[in-house]
């Protein structure tokens, strides 16, 4: 049964079309991450409960979520501007939208959809260390300079949008942006883009543009090394407190 304190609104009554777009979404993309992404995102669509057929429940991936990392999901209509959004995430809670894009909009969206918010970044916080540090992420905005948060965003960007990983000697995704959208998948294992060495100081430095499609990537040598070099670093700059 469902505490109280975390329920979530009820789920919408998608029409057919829309769980038809689901549909089309889901099985067209997981077949390419079974060649491009990285385990632990496939491991955590089982464990997080989606199904190919039935765009999820807000409230389920919520609960399964909080049996294994204890975070939670929030339902939120859009984006969230980058304080607020440090603070939830900071409280492991992770706002996720649960609209689904048109189905014109198949390949682009302007506004992140639930394919992107749910489909996209849910999985990956199944796993405690990804999970661990992007709550460190969080507690690292709080209270930040408006120069960090353009940091942290640019952080954010590079790792939990659009991050590469070494895996079994092989380069794999587990970008929300890349796990979401064919286009972004594809062109990020072409070889017209830029993969560069994981360096939280480059990555700081580093403008982005949301508009466009990815010129560059940083490839991150395991999950174990985002955790503790993004500690290391938030910590040199005052923005978590000295062990």
């Amino acid at each position: 049964m469902t505490d109280p304190s975390t329920a979530l609104p009820p789920r919408p009554a998608y029409s057919d079309e829309e769980e038809g777009t689901w549909q089309l979404l889901y099985g067209r993309q997981v077949p390419r991450l079974q060649r491009m992404a990285c385990q632990p995102f496939l491991d955590g669509l089982g464990k997080a409960g989606f199904e190919a057929e039935r765009i999820p429940s807000l409230q389920v991936l919520s609960d399964n979520l909080a049996g294994r990392t204890g975070w939670r999901l929030v339902r939120v209509e859009g984006l969230v501007a980058e304080r607020p959004f440090f603070e939830l995430v900071a409280s492991k809670r992770f706002p996720a939208t649960d609209f689904i894009r048109k189905r014109a909009d198949l390949d682009y969206t302007p506004a992140p959809d639930l394919f992107h918010d749910q489909f996209g970044h849910v999985p990956m916080l199944t796993l405690p260390t990804f999970a661990r540090f992007f709550q460190r992420f969080g507690e690292a905005g709080q209270g930040a300079s408006d120069a960090a948060v353009t940091a942290l965003a640019r952080i954010y960007w590079f790792t939990v949008e659009f991050g590469l990983i070494r895996e079994g000697g092989a380069r794999k995704a587990f970008g929300a942006g890349l796990m979401s959208s064919i286009g972004e998948l594809d062109h990020g294992f072409s070889p017209d883009v830029r993969v560069h060495d994981f360096d939280l100081d480059a990555i700081a430095a580093r403008p982005f543009v949301t508009t466009e499609i990815q010129a560059d990537y940083f490839e991150v040598p395991s999950f174990d090394v985002l955790e503790r070099d993004f500690e290391r670093w938030a910590r040199a700059r005052g923005l978590l407190p000295a062990a």
